[in-house]
């Protein structure tokens, strides 16, 4: 017995496919169904794949894979539902957010770091070693930095202190400590 191809009708190849009809019908617009009976067209499932998975103009190597495409969908989906999840939860915040707080933060950094002049300046005069004015300087530094860490808003991470490690370097350079 010969196996011969199957004929399927719009509504045929929707159920099987799991794509809607109405797109079906879209993309085989072009195709000539092998016969008809009334209002029904039939088809050969090979005219019907090439018409939905190969673009017109495209190559045969270069198919879309339905259920590859599917698969990059349902994830794409899941994504997103796992983003708004974490925004309602409080996880993600907008980063919008983020850069105007840490904006705030380093600003109030930069204004505590450059009122240490003129606070140190008044301790400077009359000593006798830069070795004093180090640690005086230091300890300013340290105040600053520990009035900043105190607030709730403001967390060091590692390369603020290698930058704070940095300066206090090149203070102690610049005195000839």
């Amino acid at each position: 017995m010969a196996i011969t191809p199957q004929e399927w009708t719009i509504s045929g190849l929707s159920v099987e496919l799991g794509i809607d009809r109405r797109t079906i019908g879209k993309r085989i617009a072009g195709v000539k169904p092998i016969r008809a009976d009334g209002k029904s067209k039939y088809y050969k499932m090979a005219d019907v794949v090439a018409a939905l998975f190969i673009e017109p103009g495209t190559a045969e190597k270069e198919k879309i894979d339905y259920y590859t495409e599917r698969a990059r969908l349902t994830k794409a989906q899941a994504d997103e539902k796992e983003l708004t999840v974490k925004k309602i939860e409080g996880e993600l915040v907008p980063a919008d957010q983020v850069a105007n707080a840490w904006a705030k933060e380093t600003i109030a950094f930069k204004q505590r770091l450059l009122a240490v002049p003129s606070k140190v300046a008044p301790h400077l005069i009359g000593l006798e070693t830069a070795h004093e004015a180090s640690n005086i300087v230091r300890n300013h530094i340290k105040d600053a930095c520990s009035d900043l860490a105190r607030n709730p808003h403001y967390q060091f991470n590692k390369k603020a202190l290698e930058r704070l490690a940095k300066i206090e370097a090149a203070i102690k350079k610049a005195i000839g400590d």
